[in-house]
């Protein structure tokens, strides 16, 4: 069995806004195209969940944050059948920041910095809902 993780992260800026991408067209991904997303991806053998997620981040977002300064919002776990009997495990941190400046990477084609309401309007994927529900009731998101 292929183990995969995944860690992603929800960033606030200090005026209580919100870091949502927009994920670049991809052909080959017609499920990810021109969808909103969370800067974070798949963390490296070696790698902390949080140092994956702070590479990730800073890869992704141009943004630098120190992993001991993500906090865990939410994980789940399943396995793809169909892939190989992949297991996958899926996080997602929490961080603030000042005002920081953004530089995209090629998977992101746009962002915005939105309001709570606003974020919780996009069209997300259930795995993202899930974690932002458990996030807004442990009081992380607000």
């Amino acid at each position: 069995m292929h183990y995969v993780r995944v860690a992603k992260s929800v960033i606030r800026r200090a005026d209580g806004k919100y870091l949502v991408f927009r994920c670049s067209e991809w052909p080959e991904r017609p499920d990810r195209s021109l969808k909103p997303d969370l800067p974070g991806g798949a963390v490296e053998l070696g790698e902390s969940l949080e140092q994956g997620v702070s590479r990730e981040v800073r890869e992704e977002s141009g943004i630098q944050i120190h992993p001991d300064d993500f906090l865990i919002g939410y994980a789940n776990s399943f396995i793809y059948e169909d892939r190989d009997r992949q297991a996958v495990v899926r996080s997602v941190y929490f961080a603030e920041v000042e005002n920081p400046e953004i530089a995209l990477s090629y998977e992101h084609d746009r962002y915005w910095w939105v309001s709570l309401d606003e974020m919780l309007a996009m069209e997300w994927k259930p795995f993202y809902r899930e974690a932002f529900e458990f996030m807004k009731q442990s009081e992380l998101l607000k």
